[in-house]
């Protein structure tokens, strides 16, 4: 099913399988690393870190309105990557999409290289 993290909640996980969404608001931590697998979307927001690597999602991939730092690295996401009003700063490193890379309203811009999408957009460009 749906794995829900709720405020000032931590999950650490590795090598999970989730058949359902990912979500996670208002989080203290979010790291999820190995061959993570979400059947559905990620979903993270206003959160004080989170930090996801090597994972593969069926649906989408959302990072928005993180207070603190955000890292998403070596996913293979088949939908879109959406990375919006962040404050943190986020790092996006090789990851691989089968739709758009979007990053817009992120305060600092995010850095990272490597990512692959049919699409970047706004901030995303150079990434």
């Amino acid at each position: 099913g749906t794995v829900e993290v709720g405020a000032t909640s931590r999950l650490i996980a590795e090598n999970v399988n989730v058949t359902g969404d990912l979500k996670a608001d208002g989080a203290a931590e979010l790291r999820v690393a190995g061959a993570s697998r979400v059947g559905g979307s990620v979903q993270v927001q206003r959160g004080a870190a989170a930090s996801i690597s090597g994972m593969s999602v069926t649906g989408d991939m959302q990072i928005n309105a993180m207070a603190g730092p955000a890292l998403a690295s070596g996913n293979r996401i088949t939908g879109n990557l959406q990375v919006v009003g962040n404050l943190g700063g986020v790092t996006l490193d090789a990851n691989t999409m089968g739709g758009v890379m979007q990053c817009k309203e992120n305060l600092p811009a995010p850095t990272g290289s490597g990512n692959v999408a049919t699409l970047k957009e706004d901030q995303c460009l150079g990434l």
